[in-house]
């Protein structure tokens, strides 16, 4: 295998010669056109000589009363650096400028700056007027860079600490300190970039002083990394056994593996394996490795990760396999089957199956007698339900060919939900009429209820009244109740009348009273239990009650004296006691208040549950 550095060094070969011969082609037609004989394939579009006025348009305009010579003394703003044809020599101008810029001046090329129509150029020229506006008033080059967009605040605190280390390297680090986390960690970086000159150990030391040592770490890996990438195999047992955590520089290992892998083949995957104890490290470095390699040889990867065993198959090979299957499912699918038969395996071809479906249900229906005989029935079921997202009547046509019941259920709802979202009353008048719903009718009328209580609740409503219901069934007007609770809470109340009696009843106005409790008006849900006698009544606090400790048991446990009854008020404290084995927020004293109000009752069944609760933990 040849080396990476042989590689460049053939690659350049190549690069030089192909430069060599397109300048001598690109000469040929420059003598053409010279020669006055232009050929119509040199000649720009429409669109491009549109794209190039555009681009002219939008660059700083000259101002021609000044030399056109270039000399950099007659520059005086960011507008006459377009008067220099190079790179250099516009950067030549502009420090020449800045350098004899005062404050004033800097905030007047700040704000024309900000009219640079290139984004590199405007960044590189911002960045060097921040340099000098450092050198004379840095924390006033702070203030102004502070006025700019967040996502361009790093980039300028950079050039600002970075310059401000070489006059103060004490100011610049103290006044980092103080900025906020993403400013302070954008300062720490213009440090210790700019302070190379410092040993590592001190730059370390900045880092930690401004409460984050792995910049500093990250830093010098890439540095090292930089300098021996041409032997990744010494980089990576240099890096793997330093005494620097390895999930702190796992960015770094990647790219040492990726070398190692390109440099030596799939082979070395084993020596990376054990050379990493930590599983959450060793699964995101070679499962980033395996996964680019999964780009051009999906084949040989998946072996390799095969090969791995407990190190990582199980991981990694998901990961792989999910790649592979986006650009070629039926291989994927061939090398998955060539492992053992089970759960895992299984698992592995669902995924093929499912991303397959996903980006080409027809494909997979069209090759369904291909597929291993397992594996049809989840074919055909995985590729309804991704057509039911763009196309839910011919998916609904395709339910008749899903046999298995569960599978049938999930192709349904997947249909219903994607069919009301698109047209609630299409699918509406499909879950009552047609003979393939008519099983899970229920089940999916839920589902498209939903949807329509937003467009119309009465409809909605009118509909889940003139379902029949078994003795021990909740009405689906719960359903309705229930989604207009989130979206129209006075219209939920308006409804509640109209709701069966029974488990219905209790149910949507549970839905209701809770969100009267979420919203703040306590008082009001609390009157709705006057609409229920007894054994209802308690059975309706009870719901609220737990929804008003969920929503802010301090204010319940405040608010116990004022409740209506002292019945109530025994119920609220129990819920209040029975929530101690999750609720961390009430302290001993409050829980002790809220114990005071129990009856005698109450307070028997609630050493019961808790002696209850004792025994089960001894045992």
């Amino acid at each position: 295998m040849n080396s990476p550095s042989k590689k460049r060094f053939e690659w350049a070969l190549s690069f030089v010669a192909g430069v060599a011969l397109t300048a001598a082609v690109f000469g040929v037609a420059l003598f053409t056109l010279n020669a006055g004989d232009k050929p119509a394939e040199f000649e720009l579009s429409d669109e491009l000589e549109a794209e190039l006025a555009s681009v002219q348009a939008s660059t700083l305009k000259v101002d021609e009363s000044k030399p056109t010579d270039g000399s950099l003394d007659t520059v005086d703003s960011l507008q006459d650096l377009s008067r220099f044809k190079s790179k250099f020599a516009r950067s030549a101008a502009l420090h020449s400028l800045l350098a004899r810029s005062d404050e004033n001046t800097l905030l007047d090329l700040i704000a024309e700056s900000e009219e640079i129509a290139l984004p590199s150029r405007q960044t590189a020229w911002q960045e060097a007027i921040f340099q000098r506006y450092a050198t004379i008033n840095p924390e006033r080059a702070i203030s102004r860079a502070e006025l700019f967009p967040s996502d361009d605040q790093g980039v300028l605190m950079g050039a600002i600490f970075g310059e401000w280390s070489h006059s103060d390297l004490d100011g610049a680090v103290g006044r980092a300190m103080v900025l906020d986390e993403s400013l302070r960690v954008a300062a720490m970086r213009g440090i210790l970039n700019s302070r190379d000159d410092l040993s590592e150990n001190l730059r370390r030391q900045i880092a930690k002083q401004l409460g984050n040592e792995q910049v500093a770490v990250e830093l010098f890996a890439q540095a090292t990394l930089n300098e021996t990438i041409d032997n990744p195999e010494a980089t990576w047992n240099a890096l793997t056994s330093d005494e620097i955590d390895d999930i702190g520089q796992t960015a770094t290992l990647v790219q040492v593996a990726q070398s190692w892998v390109d440099q030596s083949g799939f082979e070395v995957l084993p020596l990376m394996s054990e050379s990493l104890p930590n599983w959450q490290t060793r699964m995101t470095i070679l499962g980033s490795v395996i996964h680019r390699a999964a780009l051009t040889d999906p084949q040989g990867a998946f072996n390799h990760a095969a090969s791995l065993g407990d190190n990582g198959e199980g991981y990694i090979l998901s990961s792989l396999v999910r790649t592979w299957a986006d650009s070629e499912p039926m291989a994927a699918l061939e090398s998955v089957r060539t492992l053992e038969q089970n759960r895992f395996s299984r698992e592995l071809a669902d995924t093929v199956i499912r991303i397959w479906a996903s980006n080409d249900p027809y494909a997979v229906l069209d090759r369904l007698e291909t597929l291993p005989e397992d594996l049809r029935a989840r074919g055909r079921e995985r590729a309804v339900v991704s057509l039911a997202g763009s196309s839910p009547e011919e998916a609904a046509r395709l339910l008749a060919d899903i046999e298995s019941g569960e599978s049938r259920r999930e192709v349904g709802w997947a249909v219903a939900s994607s069919w009301a979202e698109q047209d609630v009353h299409g699918a509406l008048n499909w879950v009552l009429n047609s003979p393939q719903a008519r099983d899970m009718q229920r089940d999916l009328l839920s589902v498209v209820l939903r949807e329509l209580a937003q467009v119309d609740p009465q409809l909605a409503l009118d509909t889940a009244l003139n379902q029949p219901l078994s003795e021990n069934q909740t009405g689906l007007e719960v359903t309705v109740i229930g989604e207009l609770t989130r979206r129209n809470l006075s219209q939920a109340i308006e409804l509640l009348s109209k709701v069966r009696d029974g488990r219905t009843k209790l149910r949507a106005y549970s839905e209701v009273g809770s969100a009267l409790v979420y919203s703040g008006d306590r008082d009001r849900a609390l009157k709705l239990a006057q609409d229920f006698s007894e054994p209802s009544r308690t059975n309706y606090y009870n719901d609220i009650l737990n929804a008003w400790l969920r929503s802010d048991p301090e204010d319940l446990v405040d608010s116990l004296p004022d409740l209506p009854s002292e019945q109530v008020k025994s119920r609220a404290a129990l819920v209040v006691a029975i929530s101690t084995r999750w609720n961390r927020s009430l302290d001993e004293e409050q829980l002790a208040y809220a114990k005071s109000f129990l009856s005698e009752e109450d307070a028997r069944h609630l050493e019961q549950r808790t002696s209850g609760s004792r025994n089960w933990r001894r045992r």
